[in-house]
């Protein structure tokens, strides 16, 4: 876990691994005076090596940042989607190679604020959230079979918690096939505001009442800290790897 008042910003991020043998999921972040940029991926447990790939596309992605922080800053939107491909590509480059590199698979969510405009970048079903005050306002949407069925209101989003589908996804990273992010503009954080970005193990068993308490803790460490043990226990010993990410502007004493 980390916190800082860099940039305006507080923020905390934690990784537990569940049940599962491993964590497979990796959460980084850039922060300079003028933008932060913060990742979370989620390797697939189904397929081999979803640990290396979550890792490899994080370290790559903010490598990207990095290099390219200056022009970012004057087009957003744009440069976040070139630095999507671009680690896109250094990912399915380093799984030529790898051992089972081909049948490696990871998920993404990037959040990406400054003090004219956030921005919202996921691929799979890593989410970012949004809440104001006591609700989510804004939140991505899954690429997922169940995410499918709910748009098409075949079943509830109560229905599609313990539907049977609810883990398969139709889009993530690594593979032959070249993929494209869901991009969202969002005006600025504000003084009100808390942005989530977290993998399907932290919001499977959370609700959005909990989730908005983030917003006015003041200690964003330990309620962060709170929630992922609570989705942890709540998943009643098959628990994913839990990774969340919460940042806001310092609360004003």
């Amino acid at each position: 876990m980390a916190n800082t008042q860099e940039n305006a910003l507080e923020y905390a991020t934690l990784s537990r691994r569940g049940d599962r043998t491993e964590n497979q999921d990796c959460a980084d972040q850039y922060v300079d005076e003028k933008q932060a940029v913060f990742i979370v991926a989620d390797g697939l447990g189904g397929h081999k090596n979803g640990r290396f790939a979550a890792r490899y596309f994080c370290e790559r992605f903010i490598h990207q940042t990095v290099k390219h922080q200056k022009v970012l800053y004057n087009d957003p939107v744009h440069i976040l989607n070139e630095l999507f491909n671009l680690a896109e590509f250094d990912l399915n480059k380093a799984l030529e190679s790898y051992p089972d590199g081909m049948e490696a698979r990871t998920t993404c969510v990037v959040a990406y604020t400054s003090d004219k405009i956030t921005i919202s970048l996921h691929l799979g079903d890593s989410r970012f959230y949004l809440a104001d005050r006591d609700k989510i306002i804004w939140r991505s949407k899954d690429h997922s079979i169940v995410q499918i069925l709910i748009d098409q209101k075949e079943i509830t989003e109560q229905e599609a918690e313990t539907h049977p589908d609810r883990n398969r996804i139709y889009k993530c990273l690594g593979g032959e096939i070249k993929q494209k992010a869901a991009i969202h503009e969002l005006p600025a954080l504000s003084q009100s505001q808390v942005i989530l970005i977290c993998s399907d193990g932290f919001w499977h068993t959370l609700d959005h009442a909990r989730l908005t308490k983030l917003i006015t803790a003041s200690d964003l460490d330990l309620q962060l800290q709170s929630l992922v043990q609570q989705a942890v226990e709540e998943a009643d010993g098959r628990s994913d790897n839990v990774t969340a990410t919460v940042l806001r502007k310092p609360l004003k004493l």
